[in-house]
Protein backbone atom coordinates (compact mmCIF):
# COMPACT_ATOMS: atom_id res chain seq x y z
CA UNK A 1 0.00 0.00 0.00
CA UNK A 2 1.01 3.10 -1.13
CA UNK A 3 1.84 6.33 1.62
CA UNK A 4 0.17 9.63 0.85
CA UNK A 5 0.85 13.01 2.67
CA UNK A 6 -1.95 14.84 4.38
CA UNK A 7 -1.44 17.58 1.58
CA UNK A 8 -1.51 15.01 -0.96
CA UNK A 9 -4.59 13.63 0.23
CA UNK A 10 -6.32 17.08 0.51
CA UNK A 11 -5.31 17.39 -2.72
CA UNK A 12 -6.79 14.46 -4.28
CA UNK A 13 -9.98 14.90 -2.38
CA UNK A 14 -10.51 18.73 -4.05
CA UNK A 15 -10.12 17.59 -7.30
CA UNK A 16 -12.33 14.24 -7.29
CA UNK A 17 -14.92 17.12 -5.79
CA UNK A 18 -13.92 19.93 -8.49
CA UNK A 19 -14.56 17.43 -11.32
CA UNK A 20 -17.23 15.04 -10.27
CA UNK A 21 -18.16 13.11 -13.03
CA UNK A 22 -15.94 14.67 -15.55
CA UNK A 23 -13.57 11.61 -16.37
CA UNK A 24 -11.83 13.58 -19.16
CA UNK A 25 -10.73 16.98 -17.54
CA UNK A 26 -9.59 14.60 -14.85
CA UNK A 27 -7.55 12.52 -16.95
CA UNK A 28 -5.77 15.31 -18.32
CA UNK A 29 -5.20 16.50 -14.90
CA UNK A 30 -3.79 13.17 -13.65
CA UNK A 31 -1.79 13.60 -17.15
CA UNK A 32 0.09 16.30 -16.15
CA UNK A 33 0.89 15.62 -12.36
CA UNK A 34 1.43 11.89 -12.75
CA UNK A 35 4.98 12.66 -14.17
CA UNK A 36 5.79 15.15 -11.44
CA UNK A 37 7.88 13.89 -7.69
CA UNK A 38 6.69 14.08 -4.98
CA UNK A 39 7.80 16.38 -2.45
CA UNK A 40 8.54 13.07 0.24
CA UNK A 41 10.77 10.65 -1.03
CA UNK A 42 8.64 7.57 0.08
CA UNK A 43 5.20 9.24 -0.98
CA UNK A 44 3.63 8.93 -4.51
CA UNK A 45 2.84 11.94 -6.76
CA UNK A 46 -0.01 13.60 -6.39
CA UNK A 47 -1.55 12.14 -9.86
CA UNK A 48 -0.83 8.70 -8.12
CA UNK A 49 -3.04 9.96 -4.77
CA UNK A 50 -6.02 11.27 -7.20
CA UNK A 51 -5.79 7.73 -9.20
CA UNK A 52 -5.77 5.71 -5.13
CA UNK A 53 -9.01 8.12 -4.37
CA UNK A 54 -10.89 7.47 -7.25
CA UNK A 55 -10.09 3.42 -6.80
CA UNK A 56 -11.37 4.22 -3.30
CA UNK A 57 -14.47 6.01 -4.07
CA UNK A 58 -14.93 9.86 -3.98
CA UNK A 59 -12.65 10.61 -1.41
CA UNK A 60 -9.54 9.65 -1.05
CA UNK A 61 -8.90 8.33 2.40
CA UNK A 62 -12.02 9.63 3.53
CA UNK A 63 -13.74 7.41 6.30
CA UNK A 64 -16.96 7.95 7.69
CA UNK A 65 -20.72 8.45 6.14
CA UNK A 66 -20.23 5.75 3.10
CA UNK A 67 -23.72 5.38 2.24
CA UNK A 68 -24.73 8.65 1.12
CA UNK A 69 -27.11 9.47 4.51
CA UNK A 70 -27.74 13.28 4.76
CA UNK A 71 -25.82 15.27 7.70
CA UNK A 72 -28.39 16.03 10.62
CA UNK A 73 -30.12 19.13 9.32
CA UNK A 74 -29.07 22.63 11.23
CA UNK A 75 -31.31 25.05 12.77
CA UNK A 76 -32.15 28.07 11.22
CA UNK A 77 -29.55 29.88 13.23
CA UNK A 78 -26.93 27.95 11.51
CA UNK A 79 -26.29 26.03 14.62
CA UNK A 80 -26.19 22.26 15.09
CA UNK A 81 -29.60 21.01 16.69
CA UNK A 82 -29.34 20.46 20.23
CA UNK A 83 -28.18 16.40 21.30
CA UNK A 84 -31.25 14.95 23.39
CA UNK A 85 -31.28 15.49 26.73
CA UNK A 86 -30.49 12.80 29.34
CA UNK A 87 -32.53 11.76 32.59
CA UNK A 88 -30.20 13.07 35.79
CA UNK A 89 -28.84 9.57 36.39
CA UNK A 90 -27.47 9.24 33.03
CA UNK A 91 -29.82 7.04 31.36
CA UNK A 92 -31.63 7.73 28.38
CA UNK A 93 -35.21 8.37 28.40
CA UNK A 94 -37.52 5.39 27.28
CA UNK A 95 -40.96 5.97 25.89
CA UNK A 96 -43.36 4.42 28.04
CA UNK A 97 -46.73 2.42 26.03
CA UNK A 98 -48.82 5.13 26.24
CA UNK A 99 -46.02 7.33 24.43
CA UNK A 100 -45.48 4.37 21.77
CA UNK A 101 -49.32 3.90 21.13
CA UNK A 102 -49.65 7.99 21.19
CA UNK A 103 -46.67 8.29 18.68
CA UNK A 104 -48.30 5.25 16.72
CA UNK A 105 -51.39 7.36 16.14
CA UNK A 106 -49.77 10.26 15.12
CA UNK A 107 -48.29 8.74 12.25
CA UNK A 108 -51.11 6.79 11.61
CA UNK A 109 -52.80 9.98 10.97
CA UNK A 110 -49.80 11.58 8.84
CA UNK A 111 -49.44 9.00 6.52
CA UNK A 112 -53.24 8.47 5.88
CA UNK A 113 -53.09 12.40 4.35
CA UNK A 114 -49.80 11.41 2.60
CA UNK A 115 -49.78 9.71 -1.28
CA UNK A 116 -48.68 5.94 -1.54
CA UNK A 117 -45.01 5.42 -1.50
CA UNK A 118 -44.37 7.55 1.09
CA UNK A 119 -40.75 7.43 3.00
CA UNK A 120 -40.00 7.96 6.41
CA UNK A 121 -38.58 11.50 5.78
CA UNK A 122 -41.79 12.40 4.21
CA UNK A 123 -43.18 12.11 8.05
CA UNK A 124 -40.44 13.37 10.07
CA UNK A 125 -40.58 16.46 8.30
CA UNK A 126 -44.28 16.96 9.05
CA UNK A 127 -43.80 16.10 12.87
CA UNK A 128 -41.35 18.53 13.57
CA UNK A 129 -38.72 16.61 15.18
CA UNK A 130 -40.64 15.73 18.59
CA UNK A 131 -39.49 11.98 17.58
CA UNK A 132 -37.91 9.73 15.48
CA UNK A 133 -40.81 8.05 13.80
CA UNK A 134 -39.02 5.09 12.76
CA UNK A 135 -40.37 3.06 15.41
CA UNK A 136 -43.85 3.81 15.44
CA UNK A 137 -43.87 3.10 11.17
CA UNK A 138 -42.00 -0.54 12.00
CA UNK A 139 -44.81 -1.21 14.67
CA UNK A 140 -47.57 -0.16 12.38
CA UNK A 141 -46.37 -2.51 9.75
CA UNK A 142 -46.02 -5.32 12.26
CA UNK A 143 -49.40 -4.69 12.98
CA UNK A 144 -50.65 -4.60 9.63
CA UNK A 145 -51.82 -0.77 9.21
CA UNK A 146 -48.93 0.27 6.61
CA UNK A 147 -47.25 -2.07 4.03
CA UNK A 148 -43.38 -1.59 3.89
CA UNK A 149 -42.12 -2.04 0.49
CA UNK A 150 -38.16 -1.86 -0.45
CA UNK A 151 -34.99 -2.12 2.01
CA UNK A 152 -32.83 0.93 3.65
CA UNK A 153 -33.02 4.12 1.99
CA UNK A 154 -35.14 2.60 -0.82
CA UNK A 155 -38.18 1.93 2.06
CA UNK A 156 -41.44 3.31 1.48
CA UNK A 157 -44.72 3.08 3.06
CA UNK A 158 -48.79 2.44 1.89
CA UNK A 159 -51.46 2.63 4.17
CA UNK A 160 -53.09 -0.90 4.17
Amino acid sequence: MQLFTVVEISAAQAAIKAFGGDRAKLGELLDTLGGQASTSQEAPSLGTAIQEGLRRGRGAGKRGNRSGARKPAKEANGAAPPAPKAKEDGKRHRSSAEEVQAQKDKVLAIAAKLPAGFAKGNVAERIGGEFDPGRALGLLVDEGKLIRTGERRNTTYTVA
